[in-house]
């Protein structure tokens, strides 16, 4: 987006935006859904029911700590850019083509460190990993910087957030009961995306307080207390795949 600004401008971009989110209501409209059965369909309450599961409180905990901790230097690292005296197309290109890039090859370690190392080894192996990628945001934030430092710091902490948020999604697509999967995760995952929002917000309010560099300092130490919490929250067995057994347990609680 902030790419084609610079090039058709703000007018231009938003109606290519629109354009495009248009393309897939489209398919969706053309979309016919299968007929369900009495017996296969569900309510509210049925919904519900998935704050009743087993450790579902603590596993919601520990959805927010992780989303809140993780996002404190969204907002901050795009300002920094900025005062850096980064263009509207490089700041694109850095934080869209870049950091995008970084954030596929941090999903395809995440999905790897899940079938290798498995979950519960895989989640703190790479939590630490995203303390470890916020170190350099630090470093470029106290003076001015050439581009490939800067552009090398947003990609490392794009690449340690998201691999650590793959593990996330497995885990949530593991706690979702089979025939109401759409709805259970979706529960978690607005848990989540409503803990990052609350971390950029926060993270933006300490940078503007503080100072981006003291909140790139905290930022890693933030994290590394809530995988601390997390740990103390969350049992082995919280990290082990659901079985059918228990998908039906659920279903019917």
């Amino acid at each position: 987006m902030l790419v084609l600004v610079d090039w058709i401008g703000w007018q231009g971009a938003m109606l290519v935006m629109a354009g495009m989110i248009l393309l897939p209501i489209i398919a969706v409209w053309r979309h016919s859904e299968p007929f369900l059965r009495e017996s296969t369909r569900f309510g509210l309450r049925d919904v519900l029911l998935v704050f009743k599961g087993q450790s579902i409180l603590r596993w919601f905990v520990a959805l927010a700590m992780i989303g809140v901790t993780s996002n404190l230097v969204a907002a901050p690292m795009e300002a920094l850019l900025v005062d850096r005296g980064l263009e509207l197309t490089e700041i694109g290109v850095a934080l869209g083509v870049l950091g995008s890039a970084a954030g596929i090859a941090g999903g395809l370690v995440g999905g790897l460190a899940v079938r290798r190392m498995g979950r519960r080894a895989g989640f703190y192996a790479l939590g630490v990993v995203s303390v470890l990628g916020l170190v350099p945001l630090a470093m470029v934030a106290k003076g001015p910087t050439s581009r490939g430092p800067l552009y090398a710091a947003v990609l490392v902490a794009q690449f340690g957030t998201t691999a650590v948020c793959t593990i996330l999604y497995t885990m949530m697509m593991d706690r979702s009961r089979g025939q109401l999967a759409s709805s259970d995760y979706t529960v978690q995952y607005s848990v989540l995306e409503l803990s990052s929002f609350s971390g950029m917000t926060v993270g933006g309010w300490v940078a503007g307080l503080l100072g981006m560099r003291r909140l790139f300092l905290m930022a890693p130490f933030t994290i590394l207390l809530a995988l601390l919490g997390t740990a103390r929250l969350l049992r082995a067995a919280d990290f082990r795949p659901k079985t059918n057994d228990q998908d039906e347990t659920l279903t019917a609680a």
